[in-house]
């Protein structure tokens, strides 16, 4: 895989990754208006929760929603994702947690209490801001010199993450998370790369941050725009359609969900870089603009144990 194949294909290459330049006008805008968002005043209640706050799709408990819908004999959630804690929240009121097992209303009551976000601070016009700081710092080694890291890019947490998160009332949501991780090409071609530590403004991955995005929403819908990842399919190493393999998605996104129907539309902004169909067919130049737009996501659950996906 090229360095650069991070950033992704045409539509029938999704599984790949979905980027921009780094140097971008559009992630220009997304860092500017979220800064913004954190000075944005605004009348209205004091709200500690949001929930139009997204639960990423690295999320660890979407495994335990399943499950917990696996048990109670329910059709399971939508698998377009990521949801919105609203969309979490109307999924877990589907299920009786007084009918499942002890496991069951372990994951139940684990899913509830990570809905609930802290805030570092409020105000009383109902804007509250959070960050956190997560550091993680690895070493690696393996005998052949020569072969490629088994534990590689994916499998690697970056050294530091820095989640900035901001809502106004329960409708607006914006969330900046700075990242700092080593570049794709330094750890899938670099033989002798031992640790996630970053040295040098080289070693840095170019497209920092890899999530920037506003949400907003209401009840039963939500609409999005930034750079996120998504998820459309069921598929554990990989979706035909949208792929969580992706370090990222710039999007326009929209949602509405209900109890047993789910619509979901994407406007997605590619790398303009030719595709491997492309390059066979003897074109040389890579196109000014490419984008993914149209896949329309359709989901109903019109009987008991049945799920259709259009």
């Amino acid at each position: 895989m090229d360095c650069h194949d991070r950033g992704g294909y045409a539509i029938e290459y999704l599984p790949a990754a979905l980027a921009v330049s780094k140097g971008s006008q559009q992630m220009k805008l997304i860092l500017i208006l979220t800064l913004l968002s954190i000075w944005l005043p605004g009348p209205g209640r004091l709200w500690a929760q949001n929930d139009q706050s997204i639960m990423p799709v690295s999320w660890d408990k979407y495994d335990d929603l399943d499950k917990i819908f696996l048990e109670s004999g329910e059709p399971p959630p939508f698998s377009s994702r990521p949801y919105s804690v609203d969309e979490i929240k109307r999924n877990l009121a589907r299920i009786n947690p007084g009918r499942l097992s002890l496991a069951g209303k372990t994951a139940y009551r684990a899913i509830e209490e990570d809905l609930k976000k802290k805030t570092l601070a409020r105000h009383r016009d109902g804007l509250a801001l959070n960050a956190s700081l997560e550091m993680n710092i690895e070493g690696y080694y393996h005998t052949d010199e020569e072969a490629q890291w088994i534990h590689g890019y994916e499998e690697r947490l970056p050294m530091l993450d820095i989640p900035l998160e901001a809502w106004l009332g329960n409708v607006l949501y914006a969330n900046l998370t700075l990242t700092l991780r080593e570049e794709h090409c330094l750890v899938s071609e670099a033989a002798g790369n031992y640790s996630n530590v970053i040295s040098s403004a080289y070693e840095l991955a170019g497209y920092t941050p890899f999530q920037a995005f506003f949400a907003l929403g209401g009840k039963h819908w939500s609409l999005r725009f930034g750079r996120d990842v998504l998820s459309w399919g069921n598929g554990f190493t990989g979706n035909m359609v949208l792929s969580d393999y992706a370090d990222f998605h710039d999007s326009l996104y929209f949602t509405t969900y209900w109890d047993f129907f789910k619509f979901s539309a994407a406007y997605i902004n590619l790398d303009p870089w030719l595709t491997p169909a492309e390059v066979s067919a003897g074109e040389t130049v890579n196109e000014p603009y490419k984008a993914f737009f149209g896949h329309l996501a359709v989901e109903v659950h019109p009987f008991v144990g049945i799920v259709i996906q259009l």
